[in-house]
């Protein structure tokens, strides 16, 4: 739903217009770029009702406000159909709990993008630059928000302003904020891949942001040497008021000539100061995330195969990143039911 007041504007011909209107003795500039369309221009919230707009116009989708200037506009397609589009510029939007003054969890300004409206409902994308005010966490920028409140896929092309645009969007209903090949940092440690962020409601009238991850690469100890490297990441991550917390299965290569390693690993983080014991639905899949509440950020191995100079160490270990007495970044190793073959076999 819409809020704010709003200006009309239809040409159904093919001429732009520049003229002027003789209303009641005055002189009402009409200018309207060529047609044809039908257009519908938001003119922003007027408070205090003296004739100027306090704020933007406002859209409400899943309960959450994007604030800025729309246009909705009825198109005509070179095949006879007509699509009635919705043109976004200058849009905020902000998700989850309030951490600080004003300041949400996840905020995305200077969104710009389109819709398409439909009898089902509406669907789109804006980009814009993105902020997460999780404490222990920063993001890459170059976001996009996916927005689809139907139940179908979304792939239609607009023609607007003599050029083809293409809309594609997965099938809902959801509010997503996503990004590909950028980079979130957690605890001092950067993960790269791609993103998505959606909104979530708890039982108590709480809300908090999951974070699904795949792709993901990751670096442990020095970042100008790192000791072991983690990449094809897949996994999820709870964005709370007090912090991020989060667990994602990786492969995993060390950087130390004359050492090979093999196994599962899992990266576990929890900078929320709290317990964590939370279902995630991630890409039809559901997904179990449970941690202690401690300040950590580990890489936990099973059935690991470490070779070192022909001597094989094998079984489970647990790799932590921490800062020791003097400030140094440092790797804590932990293992349990391990075996080792020395010699030749």
């Amino acid at each position: 739903s819409f809020s704010g007041a709003f200006t009309i504007a239809i040409n159904n011909t093919g001429v732009a217009v520049n003229t002027s209107i003789d209303v009641a003795g005055t002189a009402v500039p009409l200018v309207l770029p060529a047609g044809p369309y039908l257009r519908i221009e938001g003119a922003g919230i007027d408070d205090d009702a003296d004739g100027v707009a306090d704020r933007p116009t406002e859209l409400n989708v899943f309960g959450q406000t994007l604030a800025g200037n729309f246009f909705i506009e009825r198109l005509f397609q070179l095949d006879g159909t007509v699509l009635t589009r919705i043109a976004a510029s200058d849009v905020t939007l902000e998700l989850g709990p309030v951490v600080s003054g004003d300041d949400h969890v996840l905020e995305l300004n200077n969104g710009e993008g389109q819709f398409l409206l439909t009898s089902e409902g509406i669907a789109g994308r804006l980009s814009g630059m993105v902020t997460v005010n999780a404490p222990g966490i920063t993001v890459g920028t170059d976001f996009t928000v996916a927005i689809n409140t139907t139940n179908a896929l979304v792939m239609e092309t607009f023609r607007v302003n003599g050029e083809d645009v293409l809309l594609a969007v997965e099938a809902g209903p959801y509010l997503r904020v996503e990004a590909a090949n950028t980079t979130v940092t957690i605890g001092g440690q950067s993960i790269g891949g791609d993103f998505a962020f959606e909104r979530r409601a708890t039982t108590d009238g709480g809300e908090f942001i999951v974070l699904g991850v795949d792709n993901a690469f990751l670096s442990l100890g020095d970042p100008a040497a790192p000791l072991m490297t983690l990449s094809n990441g897949q996994g999820v991550f709870v964005l709370l008021d007090t912090g991020v917390a989060g667990r994602i299965s990786v492969d995993a290569a060390v950087e130390i000539p004359g050492i090979s390693l093999s196994g599962s690993f899992e990266l576990e983080v929890n900078k929320a100061m709290a317990a964590i014991d939370a279902s995630i639905l991630v890409d039809g899949e559901v997904l179990t995330l449970v941690l202690d509440n401690l300040d950590f950020v580990r890489v936990a191995g099973r059935g690991v195969s470490l070779d070192v100079a022909g001597q094989v160490l094998s079984g489970d270990f647990l790799f932590e990143n921490a800062t020791d007495s003097g400030g140094q970044s440092v790797v804590r190793i932990a293992a349990s039911n391990v075996t080792l073959n020395l010699g030749d076999g």
